[in-house]
């Protein structure tokens, strides 16, 4: 679910939440759809590849188990210390690991290295 945190990054428009079954917008604000962005703006700047100029406000699953495993495997780092490192809290990150572990996703060093 995305979650907006004040206006549109491109446009100003003041964004409410984007959820499953909600009803129609509150006037004068615009649904949140990823990155900062209303629809609107998040579809032109696809549209026009200047969506990476927007940041993510979540992170990949994937890339957190990469970067885990890099920084354990060739970094000696304690699990604390690469929470540190990825600029979030050790139950955060034993959360995804767990999350991971349930879906079975995998990451291997090798396959992040290359």
């Amino acid at each position: 679910m995305s979650t907006p945190h004040g206006p549109c990054a491109r446009c100003g428009r003041p964004m409410v939440r984007q959820r499953a079954g909600d009803g129609a917008v509150p006037a004068g604000t615009v649904r949140h759809h990823g990155r900062g962005l209303c629809g609107t703006c998040r579809t032109h700047a696809a549209r026009h590849g200047e969506l990476a100029d927007y940041q993510r406000s979540t992170r990949p699953i994937a890339d957190t188990l990469a970067e885990h495993a890099v920084l354990r495997t060739f970094g000696g780092l304690e699990h604390d210390q690469v929470a540190a490192r990825l600029g979030i809290k050790p139950a955060s990150l034993q959360r995804q690991l767990d999350r991971a572990r349930t879906r079975n996703t995998r990451i291997t060093c090798e396959e992040h290295t290359r």
